[in-house]
This record gives structure tokens, sequence and C-alpha cells, in this order.
């Protein structure tokens, strides 16, 4: 599988179990996800700061990947 597709997958894993932890908090041990250490403290809003500068990057990639 090309990198970019293990991106998004991990980037979809976290925001899946950010979401749900913020409408429901088991929801995380209900569904079985587990979310990784890091995100133990870290809203969802927090995380999206975090990451917003990777955007155009991630894009720029993934328009590569598809053309």
């Amino acid at each position: 599988m090309p990198l970019h597709l293990y991106l998004l997958r991990d980037l979809h894993f976290k925001l899946d179990c950010l979401s749900c932890r913020s409408e429901h908090p088991l929801c995380s041990s209900t569904k079985g996800y587990e979310a990784p250490d890091g995100l133990n403290h870290m809203s969802f809003t927090e995380f999206l700061k975090e990451i917003r500068p990777l955007f155009p990057c991630l894009r720029k990639h993934l328009e590569t990947a598809i053309y």
C-alpha cells in the first residue's frame, strides 16, 4: 500500500478516536478504539490546530498520487 494511504488511514483513525471521545466519553472503549498515548490529553480542536500546517503538504502529495 502506498505511503499516502497509510497516512490517510492513520489520520482517519485518530480523528475517529478524538471525535468519538468528544461525543461519548466511553465510546473509545466500546468501539475497540484505543487512542494513542499522545492523544489522551488532547481535544479534537487542539488536534486539528496541531495538524493544520500539514494539510497543504498532504494535499500536494495526494494530488500527485492521483494523477
